[in-house]
């Protein structure tokens, strides 16, 4: 499994998801009254044991495709 793919993975989908996250929980406030805030704790582990299982998948995969030569 190619670590860097997955560790890099990891940390631009975390990002992603906290944008996600933050763009729901504002819904409907505008730009002036957006606040940037973390989900709570269980939330939170939730997202990243979730992004953690997608990004070793992608890991394993990128590996797999670079070992064929697809």
């Amino acid at each position: 499994m190619n670590f860097m793919v997955t560790i890099v993975t990891f940390m631009v989908f975390f990002i992603e998801a906290m944008l996600h996250y933050n763009i729901g929980i504002n819904r409907g406030k505008s730009l002036s009254n957006f606040n940037l805030k973390f989900p709570e704790f269980l939330d939170l582990i939730k997202i990243i044991i979730i992004l953690a299982f997608f990004s070793t998948i992608n890991g394993i995969m990128i590996s797999y495709i670079g070992e064929t030569g697809h």
